[in-house]
């Protein structure tokens, strides 16, 4: 009776006592990675308040974490960033994409519309949210290494999913290669 009673006291304190990172910070914000410019491939935002940082891994599912910069000088030129979370209640997956457009070093870059070649895109489980002309952000890129194929910045966005509801994307930062 006694090890019964010690093994669920241990049981208790593991369970209720084990925390995400996320709840190792005193602000959600110092649970991102830091902002740097040295290829670091590291990438996160908050949504909604709440950190989404790359994590998981599933049979079939692909990388979590994925950039790409192909600058070809016109139609065709493509970055993407995608974040994809497995690990937080379900699949959950941010994405950022500017079409046709050169990456300029301290340029911003506004997510709009499909049809203005970026957008920022959210889906989880249950709902895919679009940036469009009324709810939009910006993309900063904050360093631009074609040498060493990396790229640095910074993004925030609204999106928008099709019953009306929205979604905010706040501090969002990548250091990554390409």
């Amino acid at each position: 009776m006694k090890l019964n009673s010690v093994l669920l006291i241990l049981f208790l304190a593991i369970s209720t006592g084990s925390c995400s990172k996320e709840n190792d910070c005193d602000e959600p914000i110092d649970c991102l990675p830091a902002i740097t410019q040295t290829g670091a491939n590291t990438a996160g935002c908050l949504i909604n308040g709440r950190v989404f940082i790359p994590d998981g891994q599933g049979i079939n599912t692909g990388p979590v974490f994925q950039a790409q910069y192909n600058f070809s000088g016109g139609d065709g030129s493509v970055f993407g960033l995608s974040i994809r979370n497995l690990n937080s209640g379900g699949r959950k997956m941010m994405l950022i994409e500017i079409r046709n457009k050169k990456l300029v070093e301290g340029e911003v870059y506004e997510l709009k519309s499909e049809g203005s070649n970026s957008i920022g895109y959210y889906h989880n489980s249950f709902h895919e949210f679009i940036t469009n002309d009324d709810h939009g952000g910006e993309l900063i890129i904050s360093k631009i290494d074609p040498k060493k194929g990396i790229v640095s910045g910074t993004f925030w966005f609204d999106a928008v999913d099709n019953e009306g509801e929205i979604i905010k994307i706040r501090n969002g930062r990548f250091d990554v290669l390409y």
